[in-house]
């Protein structure tokens, strides 16, 4: 029993974490959900959808929305990696929004455990330090306010990526079989996570790229104690066959829409861009730093109808500037050493070239230099996989100075601190499960004549809710839906923000495209439905 405490602290902090960072719905006994009413709300149709297709009733890259148009699973996240814990916990019987609220609580323990397994294994962290650098990465504010776009929850996979390939290659010189099935397995997860969510993903790879760009020229520099690059070329080999293998479920389904759409235009991502000051704004709900924020609106364009509050608390970026001064400061003989000063210029750099400096946008020359980048609009998301670099060099760096200062107590006291400055719970205050779920089951099942159907009349405000409202029944009733959200959105497809514009929009589809026969009117304020066109 005394050897098994050891083991079961770090799973004690990571079910802390994960409770203290979804509070909202921890306090109200699982009814307050993480999000809004829209794209979270689109994940559980994507979730259900694969649910389907694993049922055998959906084709797998044509969920039943944006009805008649195949393959529009490429207009949104595909959520791969959510799928098997999403599956789980709808087999033990939860209901899809419970179900998907779970999955995030369980990515964010598995992102502690992997971050602190990593740190233990490739740093040599004490279990204290590294258990408070996987604390700020579950914590991290960055994340809070990005609840609204579940699909980024995806950065929980990037720690286990890593601890895979550092796995991978302590074992090398003596168990090769099981490093290259470690490698494997990092370059299949990295290859899927382009097959669950496109941002995490291509920003991991362009963050890596650049650090290990930065990392090679430091490593040419070095007279003596070069890395044994000759040795890495058979595992780097197998690992890059796996990831194109894994990579192929991504290009298949995308790439047609990228070769239709021609990607984002530079105006649009030019217009999701804001400025150097973003990087340490927490946003305006934060716990600590909210007030100050909210003081200076302007300097942190809160009055902008953007992606805003993406940044580091000033503490934490603080710490990370010292930590990025010192690391450069001292010579750098071994690779350890000059991956930490690669990993920390280069979010350094990134993070700035995300922002736009002195009417200055760096972002321009990735969006035209770099393939897939045209697949981003808001630059800024970066942040949350930097933030995978800065907690590392944190902790490496705190490392150190714990070894040499005599004020540990204070030391600690700042650490605390810099947990406390995390804490955002109402950027996104979440909705009722109870009430959306109330909402939805006042429908009854549709006539047996209907074969797709749109909807008119909505007591919800928004347009995109009433959207997701449809495709959920869609799916619920597996009948599909002229009803459809995400980024892009099929061509000649249209639905105003006016609901009676937009339901007549949507009869003029469905003439178009010959859905007339077997077609159903749904009216969700009185909950009936009608076959055929509904006047109104």
């Amino acid at each position: 029993m005394a050897a098994l405490k050891p083991k079961l602290l770090p799973l004690a902090a990571a079910l802390a974490a994960a409770i203290t960072f979804f509070w909202p719905f921890f306090a109200s006994h699982g009814d307050t959900l993480s999000g809004d009413l829209g794209d979270n709300r689109l994940h559980l149709v994507i979730l259900e959808h694969w649910r389907a297709v694993v049922a055998g009733q959906a084709p797998a890259l044509s969920p039943n929305f944006f009805a008649p148009v195949p393959g529009v699973l490429a207009y949104s996240d595909a959520l791969l990696l959510f799928v098997p814990p999403y599956l789980l916990l709808r087999a033990l019987t939860l209901e899809p929004h419970l179900a998907y609220q779970l999955t995030l609580v369980a990515l964010k323990i598995l992102a502690f455990l992997a971050l602190f397994a990593l740190l233990r294994r490739a740093a040599g962290l004490s279990p204290a330090l590294a258990a408070w650098a996987a604390a700020l990465f579950a914590l991290s504010n960055v994340y809070s306010v990005s609840l609204g776009h579940g699909q980024l929850a995806s950065h929980a996979f990037l720690p286990l990526i890593l601890w895979l390939a550092r796995l991978a290659w302590d074992l090398l010189p003596t168990r090769p079989l099981a490093a290259h099935s470690c490698a494997a397995a990092a370059a299949a997860l990295f290859g899927l996570l382009f097959f669950t969510a496109y941002y995490i993903a291509f920003f991991f790879g362009l963050t890596l790229g650049l650090c290990l760009a930065i990392f090679f020229l430091l490593d040419l520099r070095q007279p003596a104690g070069r890395f044994p690059w000759r040795r890495a070329l058979p595992l780097t080999a197998s690992s890059a066959a796996v990831f194109t293998l894994s990579l192929a479920p991504f290009l298949i389904t995308y790439l047609p829409l990228l070769h239709a759409t021609g990607g984002r235009t530079w105006s649009a991502v030019q217009d999701q861009t804001l400025g150097l000051a973003q990087l340490i704004s927490p946003g305006a709900a934060n716990f600590l730093w909210g007030a100050a924020v909210e003081d200076n609106a302007a300097l942190f364009q809160l009055d902008a109808l953007r992606e805003s509050g993406r940044g580091w608390p000033p503490i934490t970026a603080c710490l990370f500037l010292l930590a990025t001064l010192a690391i450069w400061r001292r010579p750098k003989p071994t690779p350890a050493h000059r991956l930490a000063a690669a990993a920390c210029l280069s979010a350094l750099l990134l993070a700035v070239a995300a922002t736009a400096c002195a009417g200055l946008y760096p972002w321009r020359l990735i969006h035209y230099l770099v393939p897939g980048a045209s697949g981003v609009r808001v630059p800024q998301r970066i942040n949350l996989v930097l933030n995978l670099a800065v907690v590392i060099v944190l902790a490496t760096f705190l490392r150190a100075v714990f070894q040499k200062s005599k004020f540990r107590p204070a030391l600690a006291a700042l650490l605390l601190l810099v947990l406390i400055e995390q804490l955002n719970w109402n950027a996104h205050p979440g909705y009722s499960r109870q009430a959306d779920r109330a909402f939805l089951d006042r429908i009854p099942p549709p006539p047996p004549s209907c074969r797709s159907f749109y909807s008119i009349r909505s007591p919800r405000l928004h347009p995109t809710w009433i959207q997701v409202d449809a495709m959920l029944l869609a799916r619920r009733f597996n009948i599909p839906t002229l009803h459809g959200y995400s980024g892009i959105t099929p061509p000649g497809w249209r639905c105003d923000t006016n609901q009676d514009s937009c339901a007549l929009s949507l009869q003029s589809w469905a003439s178009l495209h010959n859905l007339s026969p077997g077609l159903c009117t749904l009216d969700i304020t009185t909950a009936t439905w009608t076959a055929g066109f509904v006047k109104h």
